[in-house]
């Protein structure tokens, strides 16, 4: 089961660079999701079970579609991922090996943006994932 929660679009703001503060959305589920608008540019969901990334692209827009992160795990760790290989063709997972722990979770973002280091669009609230479902 997804729980999938709404994203406002931050039109123009490039905030991609700050996780600012996120509440928990979890509901018995290990999957976070968050769909990037409601006219479908895509999705971005957190599964703390495997501790992956599952990212969909919905429009052929020549954007790809990118989830930052940031775990709060002890680590330090931070990234990206990108969905980069087009629309329409399945979903892009990156798989990670977060530190477990029943207070560990993780903040993320997802957006669209023109190439690897790109302007930012589209950019979604921030959510957090916990690494260990609860």
């Amino acid at each position: 089961m997804k729980f999938r929660l709404k994203a406002s679009l931050l039109t123009g703001a490039v905030v991609a660079g700050s996780l600012i503060g996120g509440a928990p959305a979890q509901a018995n589920t290990s999957k976070t999701c968050i769909p990037l608008m409601t006219w479908s540019f895509g999705d971005v969901c957190f599964d703390g079970n495997g501790d992956k990334f599952i990212m969909s692209d919905y429009r052929e827009d020549h954007r790809r579609i990118v989830v930052k992160w940031v775990a709060h795990d002890g680590s330090g760790r931070t990234g990206e991922c990108h969905d980069a290989d087009g629309a329409m063709n399945g979903a892009k997972i990156c798989n990670y090996n977060f530190r477990e722990g029943k207070n560990n979770y993780l903040e993320f973002v997802g957006m669209t943006r023109n190439g690897a280091h790109g302007t930012s669009a589209n950019i979604s609230p921030t959510l957090r994932g916990y690494i260990t479902p609860r």
